[in-house]
């Protein structure tokens, strides 16, 4: 499945980008992960989306690449692009 990542995500200019979604987590696994075993594309995540720490926690949170570089994004922040070439 395609995704491409919203305009109003401005973190490293990759708003508007395709999204090759690879592995989903919720914002409480992300929470729980040991700090020292944290990527940078997690850290990173953590620091952008504080909010998410107010919802329930339960919000879908993916792991994937726009082009080489990996990122977390969360659902909110996706619009699916069924089986269409972006």
């Amino acid at each position: 499945m395609k995704y491409i990542i919203k305009d109003s995500v401005k973190h490293q200019n990759i708003g508007g980008k395709e999204f090759i979604k690879e592995f989903d987590f919720t914002f409480d696994d992300i929470l729980d992960t040991d700090f020292k075993k944290m990527n940078i594309a997690m850290y990173n995540f953590i620091l952008r989306r504080m909010d998410l720490e107010e919802s329930d926690g339960k919000m879908k949170v993916y792991y994937g690449h726009v082009g080489d570089f990996g990122y977390y994004i969360a659902e909110d922040e996706l619009i699916e692009v069924n089986n269409e070439t972006v």
